[in-house]
């Protein structure tokens, strides 16, 4: 994670390690971590690899290099509401804890959600993919709405579970679609959704509530 808090001083000790601001998990670091954030986001600096943020945050600059979120830990809402990805961005095994949003959001490269964790509502309602969008064991504990998501090229939703509702409708999947393995815990809506290539659903196991 130390790729991510190059230059960023000494924050604090906690359960006998060493953080800096970025990374360390505490509420209380509150104002110094914006700080912290405003000023890579000032350099286009966005490597957040394994980053702790402690409260809301909304992302409204458009990401211009790759990101780097894996690991990273939102403990209240986020929002990246209407932002473009022009690079990879990568959120595998991020943590949201609070609600996230990622409505009309452009990922112009590929995103990885690979093993990402929501245990609260999540928005990639009218999201669009342009190119592999991999959610490959992601965990979704509440509503997880694509309704009307466009994937461009490959969505790999393999071995996913989705814990509430599922809202798939009127989605439009361009390329390959893989969801093997996939878990629906209740409600999966893929009414009006456009398969325009291979579409694999083995393995799909269908639980009453």
């Amino acid at each position: 994670m130390r790729s991510a808090c190059t230059r960023e001083p000494f924050n604090g000790e906690y359960e006998g390690n060493q953080y800096c601001v970025l990374h360390f998990p505490g509420k209380e670091k509150g104002a110094a971590f914006k700080i912290a954030v405003e000023s890579k986001l000032e350099k286009e600096d966005f490597n957040f690899r394994g980053a702790w943020f402690p409260d809301e945050i909304t992302f409204q600059d458009d990401f211009t290099c790759a990101v780097a979120f894996q690991y990273a830990v939102f403990r209240k809402n986020v929002s990246f509401s209407g932002a473009s990805f022009a690079a990879a961005a990568n959120f595998n095994r991020a943590r949201f804890e609070g609600e996230a949003s990622f409505y009309s959001v452009v990922f112009g490269a590929a995103v990885f959600f690979g093993g990402t964790s929501f245990s609260a509502f999540v928005n990639f309602r009218s999201a669009t993919f342009k190119d592999l969008a991999n959610f490959n064991s992601a965990d979704f504990k509440d509503r997880a709405p694509f309704f009307r998501a466009v994937f461009t090229k490959g969505a790999i939703f393999d071995g996913a579970s989705f814990r509430a509702v599922a809202e798939f409708r009127e989605a439009d999947f361009g390329g390959d679609a893989y969801l093997s393995g996939v878990t629906f815990h209740a409600t999966a809506n893929f009414n009006e959704v456009r398969f325009g290539s291979r579409t694999n659903f083995i393995q799909v196991p269908l639980l009453e509530k």
